[in-house]
């Protein structure tokens, strides 16, 4: 008898999903925020780029999910879902989640995180095709946390800046969008 099986019987018996087997069955993931980064090929540079990463890390790519445009602030995406559902099914046995990078997968921050310990617990791997190859061990998990933290600061960055150039404008009398009816349009400014 083993080490390992003379001290199972003291161990807690695990609620979570046994680990699975590693396969070389991947999905790839792509996401852009606009309309307008769909029609400058962001889609298909991001496709080019996780595909290349899938060859030369002998993968095999079941299924594309994304090639649409959805917001990462949250993680209520119809793709993002399908794409999840998908992964977690046993049945297609799918060891590699591979974006063109982490901000690709979600900009959440804690929630993403979340989602990728409970991916990694079920023994499926986020992989950003920026980094070239597979990388294992704890210490590259922490590091896409990171990122995915950082990708939600910068989310909350750009808002808030956004935001008060909005106001800034407003402020000045400018307007953005379409003119309110019952105004006209002068130079840039609004007048009633």
């Amino acid at each position: 008898m083993s080490k390992k099986d003379q001290f199972k019987r003291f161990g807690k018996k695990s609620s979570t999903k046994q680990l699975k087997e590693k396969s070389n069955n991947a999905v790839i993931y792509t996401r852009v925020s606009s309309q307008g980064q769909v029609d400058n090929y962001s889609l298909q540079a991001q496709y080019n780029n996780c595909k290349a990463f899938a060859e030369g890390n002998d993968l095999i790519v079941s299924k594309l999910f994304g090639a649409t445009h959805e917001s990462a602030k949250t993680d209520n995406r119809n793709e993002f879902d399908k794409m999840l559902s998908f992964v977690k099914d046993p049945k297609n046995e799918i060891s590699y989640i591979i974006v063109a990078d982490i901000d690709r997968f979600s900009r959440t921050g804690d929630s993403a995180i979340s989602i990728q310990d409970e991916l990694s617990k079920i023994g499926v791997m986020i992989c950003a095709a920026i980094d070239g190859t597979i990388k294992l061990g704890t210490s590259d998990e922490t590091f896409k946390s990171i990122k995915m933290v950082l990708a939600k600061a910068e989310n909350d960055t750009r808002t808030r800046k956004c935001r008060e150039g909005t106001i800034s404008r407003l402020k000045d009398g400018y307007w953005l969008g379409s003119v309110p009816k019952g105004y006209e349009k002068e130079d840039k400014k609004i007048e009633e």
